[in-house]
């Protein structure tokens, strides 16, 4: 098939639907679903079928734009400053540690090998500090995945989610200030200062505008409405935020991350629904966004130098971040299992990374290096091949890290907990059922002066016959003459609903999910007629969260 004449829509739709395929396959082998995305673009791309060429990637660059707007938006949500306040110090300590171990290991190895391909002393410095300061990111989305899947809890899994969180954010600070620098040196002519300065006000002006963008967000959301009008707003305000930016030539990343940093840490009230639902949307995005870019890699046709300096760029990465928390872990105290796992957890790289890689594509496509090929096109290449070989081997360290740690598994859910208890355990067996012949005007002091809301009604053989509720006799309150010789078997409802003592929790709420209950009556499993008690769902809500907290505490004291 023609590339050129494949429609765009027909390159959406095989892209989402092979990329979920692809997803859906990595999950059974037990590996990252951006492997798939990526491995789905390379045989549809120009290392395959051809399906999708440069054409179409061009055509579908705005898309592009909004998944890196919404990446953005998404990890600067997980910036919050008080997890940094409470743990500046091992979290500033670890940051300073393993950001300088990769971003030399990366860059100046990097910059070497380009010297030698291209002899230009300019590119090669360039090359290297791009290269070093986009090697810092590590992805959140697939490990924040890996600790929820894994129930993790313990010193190095809480640790985990706030330094890859502020990773990213020393990626970013990196990546603009390397741009800064590298900028003046290779793209243009002209005073270096007034060339430093147009980056400085490009990346000030992102950074600004997606601050002002936080504050119209925080505006808007307390506006409130139904959700699914609050998340059209922000999808609308980021789709805003990153047509301006594009217009404007600034960093798309960075000003997305600002509208997310802001959105999540001022002092007014924050939703973390909102960022859940942008999350959720976000996927067929994520999905293209990933797909293109494993479509775009042209593996047949790279040259060998440059496979090198893939492989020193992954091989510098991995040091850097062992080798950088090992001393910034042993230098502040941290945990044990912090200082002899932590290092493993953060090898993965994801979108962010990709997404720096290709705003330095776009600035640095006319800036040849050897073989056709441009300084972007060796950054798009190098990061995300290294991105692939993270995913694929970075998330099965980070299990194994998790496992090692001993903390795998104790995270206490209420899944967990109602699982494993049966309706006999948490029902109220101190609840009287009521008589047949009970007039109205007993039943009306019983429901004033307890909780339940329903009530078994018996004969007198203390069989069930019936339930009476406080909805059966709202009809005849207003009606006081008749309390006196109107009886429960009058006013009862005769469709009688129960339980089993032995029956599983989890089943018995779910019965009473279909019925709308509130409370139940729980009847002997020897004879059904005899009522034994009552579950009430705000007993066991109780009763549920009392044993999670119980076992969190057990698992924090281990």
């Amino acid at each position: 098939m023609n590339a050129v004449g494949t429609g765009i829509l027909f390159i959406l739709g095989v892209s989402i639907f092979s990329g979920m395929l692809g997803a859906w396959f990595s999950q059974k082998l037990k590996v990252p679903q951006v492997v798939g995305y990526i491995a789905i673009g390379l045989v549809i791309g120009k290392s395959g079928l051809g399906l999708v060429g440069d054409q179409e990637i061009a055509a579908l660059a705005p898309f592009n734009m909004v998944a890196l707007g919404i990446i953005g938006f998404l990890v600067g949500g997980e910036l919050e400053l008080a997890a940094f306040r409470k743990y500046s110090r091992h979290y500033a300590t670890v940051l300073l540690g393993e950001g300088a171990g990769v971003f030399l290991l990366v860059g100046v190895p990097a910059a070497l090998l380009l010297y030698w391909v291209s002899h230009s002393a300019p590119l090669a410095a360039a090359a290297g500090l791009i290269f070093g300061a986009i090697a810092v990111a590590t992805d959140s989305s697939s490990t924040l995945d890996t600790l929820a899947e894994q129930r993790c809890l313990g010193p190095l899994s809480s640790s985990l989610p706030a330094i890859v969180a502020f990773d990213t954010a020393l990626a970013m600070a990196l990546y603009c200030l390397g741009l800064a620098a590298a900028s003046p040196l290779i793209v243009g002519d002209g005073s270096v200062w007034m060339k430093l300065g147009g980056v400085a006000l490009q990346l000030f002006g992102a950074a600004a505008l997606g601050s002002l963008g936080g504050l119209v967000l925080l505006g808007l959301a307390k506006w409130g409405g139904a959700p699914e009008k609050v998340l059209a707003l922000v999808l609308g305000l980021i789709l805003l935020l990153v047509g301006v930016v594009a217009v404007c030539r600034m960093n798309i990343v960075l000003a997305s991350l600002s509208l997310g940093f802001v959105a999540a840490n001022l002092p007014a009230r924050r939703d973390r629904k909102l960022f859940n639902g942008v999350r959720g949307f976000s996927t067929p995005i994520y999905v293209l966004f990933f797909v293109l870019v494993g479509a775009r890699l042209d593996l047949l046709r790279l040259p060998g130098w440059l496979w090198l300096v893939i492989a020193v760029c992954a091989l510098g990465r991995c040091v850097g971040k062992l080798g950088g928390v090992a001393w910034a872990t042993a230098a502040s105290g941290a945990n044990p299992a912090q200082r002899r796992y932590l290092g493993m957890g953060l090898l993965t790289q994801g979108g962010v990374a990709v997404g720096l890689s290709l705003l330095a594509g776009r600035q640095l496509e006319s800036v040849v290096v050897a073989d056709g090929l441009s300084l972007g096109d060796v950054i798009i290449y190098c990061v995300a091949i290294v991105t692939l070989f993270s995913q694929a081997s970075g998330m099965p360290l980070l299990r194994l890290a998790l496992r090692k740690a001993g903390e795998c598994g104790r995270n206490i859910t209420e899944e967990d907990v109602v699982a494993g208890l049966k309706v006999r355990d948490v029902m109220n067996s101190d609840v009287a059922p009521v008589l047949e012949n009970m007039p109205v005007s007993e039943l009306i002091d019983l429901f004033s002066e307890r909780d339940f809301i329903i009530y078994p009604v018996v004969d007198g053989q203390g069989c069930i016959i019936g339930t009476v509720s406080l909805n059966g006799i709202k009809h005849v309150l207003n009606d006081k003459d008749s309390w006196n010789w109107l009886v429960a078997s009058d006013i009862m409802d005769t469709g009688v609903s129960g339980v089993s003592p032995v029956m599983p929790l989890g089943e018995a709420l779910d019965k009473m999910k279909s019925l709308r209950f509130e409370q139940i009556p729980v009847l002997s499993e020897l004879d059904k007629r005899r009522p034994l008690g009552m579950l009430d769902i705000g007993v066991v809500r109780k009763r549920v969260q009392k044993e999670i907290l119980r076992g969190q505490q057990a698992a924090r004291a281990v």
